[in-house]
């Protein structure tokens, strides 16, 4: 093999690897991007939970009406 082609070879396998390692940071990207996206969905069904539950606990220094104290399911 000459010194061109064998230049040439190694050129053409550099771009490829580029090419492979773009893809490769493609789709960790997305799949992070989904993983936020879940976490940010369970983050909002978490906090809304708590509201509901504080809104239900009984605080110190507030009465609350007979039958609608804090029952655990």
């Amino acid at each position: 093999m000459g010194p061109e082609l064998h230049y040439q070879v190694m050129i053409n396998r550099a771009a490829e690897l580029q090419e492979e390692a773009a893809a490769h940071r493609r789709a960790r990207q997305a799949q992070a991007g989904r993983k936020a996206q879940e976490r940010s969905g369970q983050r909002r069904l978490r906090a809304a939970f708590g509201k509901h539950l504080m809104r239900r606990v009984r605080r110190p220094g507030r009465t609350l009406p007979p039958g609608r104290a804090f029952q655990p399911p």
